[in-house]
């Protein structure tokens, strides 16, 4: 099984609402918005709490399965201006952002 097969397996399963790092929210909390870039971003937990909060985040996930939840949930929170969820390899390929 490959890493993107089994981080889509995993995300196939719906769950509940992600939610941010507790740390990033703590050291990011009081900075002013601007561009992020969630590498890793999974359920995208991290790129919702900083989009709600005024920021700009590119999001990538080596996941297909996590980048459509992403993108979808994002839409439904009225955050598609402010996220832009990409699938990437980090290996291979790097999202351009910021």
């Amino acid at each position: 099984m490959t890493t993107t097969e089994f981080r889509d397996g995993h995300y196939a399963t719906p769950r509940a609402d992600p939610r941010a790092n507790v740390r990033l929210a703590e050291v990011v909390a009081g900075l002013a918005p601007g561009a992020a870039l969630d590498l890793g971003s999974g359920a995208g937990g991290d790129t919702l709490w900083l989009a709600r909060r005024g920021r700009r985040v590119t999001a990538a996930d080596i996941s297909g399965v996590a980048i459509a939840r992403l993108t979808d949930r994002a839409r439904d929170l009225g955050l598609s201006d402010r996220v832009t969820a990409e699938r990437h390899d980090l290996a291979a390929t790097f999202p351009t952002c910021c």
